[in-house]
């Protein structure tokens, strides 16, 4: 996915770095009407300008976490 190319290729470790890809295209593919981007040096989902979701790296894990009115 072109938003996340350069987000991605700074995971070092090459399975975290697919994993990542693969809930990243995951999303994407679930909810085409969502606009990735990165926001704060992280992969995000927008609608309409609203931040959805976004995914947070952190050594060997990763958590998604939501914005909520």
């Amino acid at each position: 996915m072109k938003a996340f190319a350069e987000y991605l290729a700074k995971i070092a470790h090459p399975h975290h770095r697919e994993r990542m890809e693969e809930v990243l295209d995951w999303v994407a593919g679930k909810f085409p009407n969502l606009e990735p981007k990165v926001a704060w040096n992280q992969p995000m989902f927008t609608d309409h300008g609203t931040y959805i979701i976004g995914f947070r790296k952190s050594g060997r894990e990763s958590s998604p976490f939501q914005w909520g009115r």
